[in-house]
């Protein structure tokens, strides 16, 4: 007999990959990427359940992960209401990979000519459909969507003023805590230029007040951190209600109050590796771009200064063209440089993706794509399996 005959005659088995042990499903993830994960929860629903037991557990820590940036929702609305294929589909550049990825989500209920996004925190979206007078944050990834109280209940508004939200943060990630606490800062187009700030608690109907003319805001170990041109407060909105627990001159000088500055400079905080940083982007960089177009502090605690930083070291700041900003390690993300700002500039009807080296002074693009410029900004968002 033929070793092909033998072959032919050998018996054969199946393998039900769905009926693999949750156990060795666990092990599995553990060695996945963050886009991996979301490959392998779309296998069947036996996978999905392992995934999501091992990322929802306390002892799970996620691996760094290298944000990737959300370009707009589709420029022509119209695609959404003939049923194009990719109008369901959020888009994201990997620079990781070099390369465009597309992330099928929830989109319905959205009335997408009045939907624009404002920021990402811990990889949750924020997005405002302003027809229907509503926040939402929404996990691109998961599909995962949290209601927050209605833009008609945002403090100081009068009936019939069309609020616009600037910027929305969680204190937390939701899908892991859901004590979080959500702030946002918005403008009344007809009582005032100036931004105010108001809050909710998870569950919350209404937004609560927090005052106006503020600058910008962030959460640092647990607490609310509100700049001012001329104060830093810290707020408590843990108890009955808000409550400053600090409120001192910040020491910048004429580098916030003065009128240049704040008419040429987005400014923003963040955190990061318990640090509490200030972060400062010419809105007009020109055709060459200087270390004078950026401005980095860091808070001294002890002294209640801030401290101007000439040098990352090991930390790349991602910035949006909007005021929102990331400060993240480099040291588990090589494919980035250390000591750089990202960060995306319009250029006559294009938006390029750039990258700018605080020791070299040398501005490179981080990509070969150009992007049509479109209203809705471009938002850097760490990708959250949950």
């Amino acid at each position: 007999m033929t070793t092909n005959q033998n072959r032919r005659r050998m018996p054969t088995t199946t393998t039900n990959w769905c009926d693999l042990p949750l156990e060795l499903l666990e092990l599995i993830s553990k060695k996945l990427a963050f886009i991996d994960i979301v490959r392998f929860k779309s296998v069947c629903s036996c996978w999905k359940s392992a995934a999501e037991s091992y990322t929802s557990s306390p002892n799970y820590t996620p691996a760094p992960e290298a944000p990737w940036l959300m370009v707009s929702l589709p420029a022509d609305h119209q695609r959404v209401q003939t049923g194009d294929k990719d109008a369901h589909y959020f888009w994201f550049f990997s620079l990781t990979e070099k390369k465009f990825r597309k992330i099928k989500t929830s989109f319905e209920g959205f009335d997408y000519p009045h939907v624009t996004y404002a920021g990402s925190s811990h990889g949750w979206l924020a997005i405002c459909d302003f027809n229907k007078a509503m926040v939402y944050l929404l996990n691109p990834f998961s599909g995962s969507r949290i209601d927050l109280p209605s833009i008609s209940t945002l403090p100081n508004i009068v009936e019939g003023c069309n609020p616009r939200v600037c910027r929305v943060v969680a204190s937390s990630d939701p899908s892991r805590n859901k004590k979080f606490f959500v702030v946002v800062k918005y403008v009344s187009r007809i009582l005032s230029p100036h931004s105010k700030l108001a809050f909710c608690k998870n569950g919350d109907e209404k937004w609560t007040y927090l005052g106006g003319g503020r600058l910008c805001f962030t959460f640092h170990k647990g607490h609310l951190y509100v700049l001012r041109k001329e104060t830093l407060e810290v707020w408590d909105l843990g108890g009955t209600y808000p409550m400053k627990t600090v409120d001192f001159r910040h020491g910048l000088g004429r580098v916030v109050t003065g009128v240049n500055f704040l008419e040429s400079t987005v400014v923003n905080m963040v955190d990061s590796l318990g640090e509490l940083y200030l972060f400062g982007k010419n809105i007009r960089c020109g055709k060459t771009i200087s270390k004078e177009d950026f401005h980095i502090y860091k808070l001294n605690f002890t002294s209640k200064e801030w401290e101007k930083v000439e040098c990352l070291n090991d930390q790349a700041i991602f910035c949006n063209h909007s005021d929102g900003v990331m400060l993240l390690s480099t040291r588990n993300l090589p494919e980035f440089e250390e000591n750089s700002i990202y960060f995306t500039e319009w250029r006559k009807d294009e938006v390029s993706g750039l990258l700018f080296s605080l020791e070299s002074q040398v501005t490179k693009e981080y990509s070969n794509f150009r992007w049509m410029g479109v209203a809705q900004p471009y938002v850097w968002i760490v990708p959250n399996p949950w």
